[in-house]
């Protein structure tokens, strides 16, 4: 296969890096590895959170481009190259629609944690 125009290779997380027991296969290593040495960016995309995605690809995050939060966070290394966080207004509001659904937990990240809403007394965040 001719390399030579490409530049950058993105591939989802969830039932395309990873089996159906949630793990990177060897083979994916061996290809990252060619794309590598072809000066090929690799990037990471998921609607996992940062964390989950670079625990998931340990070995190579300090290499590659990591989408997270279907696309609100975008970090290279420790670089923080993009964030687009919910306006507070629309977040308000996420929060009061997702209160007066039933057996529904939601759950907010943020760029360095995770919070999820255990229970369904009113609270303001």
């Amino acid at each position: 296969m001719d390399f030579s125009k490409v530049k950058l290779v993105v591939s989802d997380m969830d039932g395309t890096l990873l089996n159906s027991n949630h793990q990177i296969s060897a083979q994916f290593l061996d290809l990252y590895h060619i794309l590598k040495t072809k000066n090929i960016l690799f990037v990471a995309a998921s609607g996992r959170t940062h964390k989950s995605i670079t625990e998931k690809l340990l070995t190579i995050k300090e290499a590659i481009i990591v989408v997270s939060e279907n696309g609100a966070l975008v970090i290279q290394r420790e670089n923080l190259l993009l964030s687009t966080p919910i306006l507070e207004t629309n977040f308000k509001k996420i929060v009061q629609l997702t209160s007066i659904l039933n057996e529904t937990y939601p759950v907010y990240c943020g760029k360095n944690h995770v919070y999820v809403k255990q229970t369904k007394s009113s609270s303001s965040y």
